[in-house]
Formats: C-alpha cells, structure tokens, sequence
C-alpha cells in the first residue's frame, strides 16, 4: 500500500487480519485490522508540508479516529515537542495535533529519541517529524525503532509489542 510517499507492511503471522482499507486521499490511508481478536484502525499520514494543509489534515484526522482503538503513525512534518527539532524552528500546526492527541488521549510510543528527518542538503536542519500515537494500554506496550537507509531523508519506522527487551 504506498500512496504520495506513505507506505504500511504488516506481518501477517503476527496476528493480524486486515478488514478494511480505505485511502482517503494522497497523505491519508486508514487500514482496520483484528489483532488477536482485538479491533484496531490504524491511520497512517503523510502530511502536506504547506501549513493550511497540513492543519485540514490534521482536522479530518479527528472525524477518522476511533476512540481507544485507533493508532495514528508515521510522517506529520510537525514537532513534537520542540526537544525533537535540532533548530530552533517552530511549527505552526504543531497546536493542532496538539488538540488531536489530547482530545483522544493519544500517548506516543516508546521511542530511542533520535532525529528521524535530515534534510539531504543541509545535515544540521534535523528533526523527528515520524511519530506513532494510541490508546495508553496499546502505546505502553510497543516500542519504535528506526532504520536509516539511502533511498530517503526519513527513516524507516519499525513498531513492535514490547517484552521488556530493548
């Protein structure tokens, strides 16, 4: 499934049955799964990087997320928080996503805290823009990890259930 830069694998022996898939448009894919009998919407953005765009995405996002099931990841070109950013640069949809997260009581994923953006032209504007957000009982139990490769200016983001093994 890859759409305007948005790309999703799941490893079907791992529990997982896709239900649904439904791309709603270049930067917004929604896929509905049964992991181990458990309902579970997974949105996966690409946010436009032009701000208006990117705060109306943000803004449907809402209409997408079911309460305590949905888990929203990937690239949302917006810092959080301002730690993530290696400039001193601000983002300003960045209170939009803010309200998302909060609204929904979204929790970020484990994460080892390193930049997931370098822009190819210049290696000190570096950010971490790539995030995975859920219910609290499913966030406090994965962990994200990235894999850096040639063919792009992000990493690649890996989401597994934590065992307590880092």
């Amino acid at each position: 499934m890859q759409s305007a830069g948005v790309f999703l694998a799941i490893h079907r022996n791992q529990g997982f049955k896709v239900e649904h898939y439904l791309a709603i448009d270049s930067h917004i894919q929604v896929l509905d799964i049964r992991y181990n009998d458990l309902p579970l919407r997974i949105i996966n953005v690409y946010a436009p990087t032009n701000a208006e765009k990117q705060k109306k995405a943000f803004q449907q996002l809402s209409t997408l997320v079911i309460k305590d099931s949905t888990i929203i990841l990937r690239d949302f070109n917006s810092v959080q928080p301002q730690s993530d950013r290696l400039s001193n640069q601000t983002n300003a949809t960045t209170n939009t996503l803010n309200q998302l997260l909060n609204d929904f009581q979204l929790k970020e994923s484990k994460y080892n805290g390193a930049f997931t953006y370098q822009n190819s032209g210049d290696a000190s504007k570096q950010s971490r823009i790539n995030y995975i957000f859920g219910p609290v009982e499913i966030m406090n139990n994965t962990y994200l990890y990235q894999v850096w490769t040639s063919i792009s200016d992000h990493s690649i983001l890996v989401v597994r259930e934590d065992h307590g093994v880092e």
